[in-house]
């Protein structure tokens, strides 16, 4: 009996033991595993027991460093409290521990970037690194000598960054540099995309009307009327609209019409003819005459005026209401857009519209500049070289790849076929990737990772909203050519009294379209003598001249259209259904 009870307590005592040994190898093991690196690359590397890989942190850096400095991001307040905030969260984390320098965010909103931005740097307070978007800011900062000059910083100790934008030098100097040559401006350098956008028509209506898409501003009306007085949508109601002239609605027929520079505040709409700058009056004639003609017909809503920012006929796009529509990130643009839109409209088929053919020739949609000034170095900055240090660091593979994509075995996979992405872990993806990753990406340079930079990357085919995208996207993809040459980069400051003249004539000149578009008494030919009339008492040959000087002095370094068309070349987008296999 007492054998028993003995054996007993030592099979107690070494279940005890063995049980205490566990406790103390999970709290003190843990810590020298923790500090390798995560591997992200084979389908089993680094994946925790859920399967999921982890975020590749480390805890600690992994390159040397030298330096450090102050960057900003932008904020849109969308960052998950669990996740941090846009200075400290798992994608700043993984920044410092694989950038050769420290780097501390500073959080700035966008909504009034010119205005904050401004305010930092008159009161000392602005990071070394900077987003500015705004290039009339950019030049002022320049110009007030508050952001370095970038040139000799380049040259001397760029590695990455230099190797970069080398390649597509005329093309950076044209949107980050003065006329004389002085680089104020880091920028990126994305994958060639078209340089305007085209508007959707309504197919399913075409099909019904028995109609034909319209390639001519002729066809165009007739095909506006139809949606407008024939009831396409078999509501038994009047409540269609062939077109918006909402903004950015005329940008469409002014490039039909080979007139420059739309859709821009200022709007300079010279063309290149015979080696000089020229204002297309002609043509501005007739496209305003066919507006014109759009408004008296009825097939526009007749407020579009008041519709500032085109937010009317964006709902009216919506609710399935325009039968031809070019909104501010419309269809194939914008995913939530595009959601809503088949979400209303579940029968909607929809195709874009290529250019009208007009009497001036048939314009194509042209390839548009793929490199973009997004920051400035703060001339208060005390290590210049450890921004370069940062901008190099944000210059490579690694960082555009990761930032674009997030972790493989995370938030991504890469399809068998090689040919996209798939999305994985909605949920998890959504909090960490999509709702932050995009703030990081202002500075990655997408031409370095080709394969995932075109739109067979950016769409999930078997998504019906993002299937959808892409095949709009496919077809317009069809229509890229040659457009009307003219300036595709920032016209030089004017002297001051020609830039306050030619503001405001640019203004009359913007509301004397309207006002013969909408008004039945004003004619066409009346409106075409007042604007030249009005543009001549402004100075305007002497603001021509001025320009003109500027182009001939600088033609061979000013980028035209002509140029970006001959060089760009879009990547190849294959059929949806070669995507699917």
């Amino acid at each position: 009996m007492l054998l028993k009870v003995v054996r007993k307590l030592i099979m107690l005592l070494v279940v005890f033991i063995f049980s205490f040994s566990v406790v103390l190898t999970g709290c003190g093991g843990g810590t020298a595993s923790s500090d390798k690196p995560v591997p992200t690359k084979g389908p089993d590397a680094g994946k925790e027991e859920t399967g999921i890989a982890p975020f590749p942190l480390t805890g600690k850096a992994n390159v040397p460093k030298s330096g450090k400095i102050t960057a900003t991001v932008w904020d849109f307040q969308k960052c998950p409290k669990e996740m941090g905030d846009m200075t400290n969260n798992v994608w700043t984390k993984w920044i410092n521990e694989n950038c050769p320098v420290d780097v501390k965010f500073v959080p700035i909103t966008r909504w009034d970037e010119s205005t904050l931005i401004r305010q930092k740097f008159a009161s000392g307070t602005a990071p070394d690194y900077v987003f500015v978007y705004d290039s009339t800011l950019r030049a002022s900062l320049y110009r007030d000598k508050m952001i370095l000059r970038l040139n000799d910083l380049i040259e001397k100790n760029s590695t990455e960054y230099k190797k970069v934008v080398e390649p597509f030098w005329k093309n950076m100097m044209s949107v980050a540099a003065t006329v004389e040559g002085d680089i104020f401006a880091f920028v990126r350098v994305e994958e060639p995309s078209l340089g305007a956008k085209c508007p959707t028509i309504r197919v399913d209506w075409l099909e019904k009307l028995g109609l034909e898409k319209p390639t001519t501003p002729e066809e165009f009306l007739e095909v506006c009327k139809a949606f407008t007085n024939n009831d396409p949508d078999g509501n038994g109601k009047d409540d269609t609209y062939g077109y918006n002239l909402a903004e950015p609605g005329p940008f469409f027929l002014e490039a039909s019409y080979g007139i420059a520079e739309v859709g821009s505040k200022k709007w300079r709409p010279y063309i290149i003819e015979d080696g000089k700058l020229v204002i297309p009056w002609d043509r501005i004639k007739e496209f305003t005459g066919f507006m014109k003609q759009l408004y008296d017909a009825g097939v526009v809503d007749k407020d579009f005026v008041v519709d500032r920012d085109g937010s009317k006929a964006t709902q009216d796009f919506l609710q399935g209401k325009l039968g031809i529509a070019q909104i501010n990130n419309g269809f194939a643009a914008d995913k939530e857009v595009t959601r809503t839109y088949l979400t209303n409209n579940p029968i909607a088929k929809q195709a874009p519209v290529p250019y009208l053919k007009t009497k001036f020739g048939q314009f194509k949609m042209g390839v548009g500049n793929n490199v973009g000034a997004v920051a400035v170095l703060n001339a208060k900055a005390k290590d210049p070289v450890a921004v370069m240090k940062y901008v190099d660091f944000c210059s490579t593979e690694k960082y555009a790849r990761f930032v674009q994509l997030g972790v493989e075995g995370r938030h991504f996979e890469y399809k068998p076929n090689g040919r996209g992405i798939i999305r994985l872990n909605k949920e998890l993806t959504t909090k960490e990737f999509d709702t932050i990753s995009w703030e990081y990406r202002h500075n990655k340079h997408g031409i370095l990772i080709k394969d995932v930079s075109n739109p067979m990357f950016t769409y999930d085919v078997k998504d019906p909203v993002e299937r959808a995208m892409y095949l709009h996207t496919y077809e317009t993809w069809k229509h890229v050519g040659i457009e009307q040459d003219a300036v595709d980069q920032p016209y030089p400051a004017l002297p001051k009294e020609l830039n306050t003249r030619e503001s405001s004539a640019m203004k009359k000149a913007r509301e004397l379209i309207y006002k013969c578009v909408t008004t039945r008494s004003y004619s066409v030919d009346e409106f075409f003598k007042e604007i030249q009339n009005e543009w001549n008492k402004a100075g305007g040959p002497e603001i021509e001249k001025y320009y003109n000087d500027w182009y001939t002095k600088y033609k061979d370094r000013v980028l035209t259209k002509a140029e970006l068309n001959k060089k760009g070349k879009l990547p190849e987008l294959l059929p949806v259904e070669e995507l699917e296999k």
